[in-house]
């Protein structure tokens, strides 16, 4: 598996100084994936990878990243963001619910396919959600090809399980290929 450096998370420690998350993924070797999203509003970040060859508008597979800051107000724990985000996301589509494979205050898992309806398309998707250092970082595999997703489930569930966050004071301890860092 490639080392790829996704995304490095900008945290407000204190007033005169930030801290950095990173998040890592280890893509398949065979396979080239290439960032085609970045937004930020508020306290949440998105960041959106696909293969090469497929864009933001035009994707089957996609890893889709949002961080999310507390605000200073809430402390919600993983699991806790896990239910809110997996019943709104039911509510689009109800056609399965999801499967929880993992479910703990600082990590959870789930997955689920569904059908095509007015909301969203055929998809399944693997689901995880983790603490980090101020905040939740959510990650998705979404692959809108179920055949493709059942062949390929083992290996999508061991790269998404195996996400990494690590946490640093300094920058410079972050930035491990300035070509594939995303400061949010």
């Amino acid at each position: 598996m490639k080392k790829v450096l996704l995304l490095i998370i900008s945290l407000f420690i204190a007033q005169a100084s930030f801290a950095y998350e990173t998040v890592l993924i280890d893509f398949p070797v065979n396979q080239g994936w290439h960032s085609v999203y970045y937004g930020q509003q508020n306290n949440e970040a998105i960041l959106q990878y696909v293969p090469v060859g497929e864009t933001y508008q035009n994707w089957n597979r996609s890893v889709i990243f949002h961080s999310y800051k507390n605000d200073g107000n809430s402390n919600i724990s993983a699991a806790s963001f896990m239910n809110k985000t997996t019943r709104q996301m039911e509510a689009q589509n109800s056609s399965q619910p999801y499967k929880y494979l993992k479910y703990t205050d600082v990590d959870a898992i789930a997955t689920r396919c569904v059908v095509k309806n007015a909301y969203m398309p055929t998809q399944c998707e693997i689901y995880r959600t983790s603490a980090s250092y101020e905040g939740l970082i959510s990650m998705h595999y979404i692959d809108k090809n179920v055949s493709d997703f059942k062949n390929t489930y083992s290996l999508w569930f061991q790269i998404i399980k195996d996400i990494r966050i690590y946490y640093s004071y300094y920058r410079t301890d972050r930035v491990l290929d300035k070509a594939t860092s995303f400061e949010i």
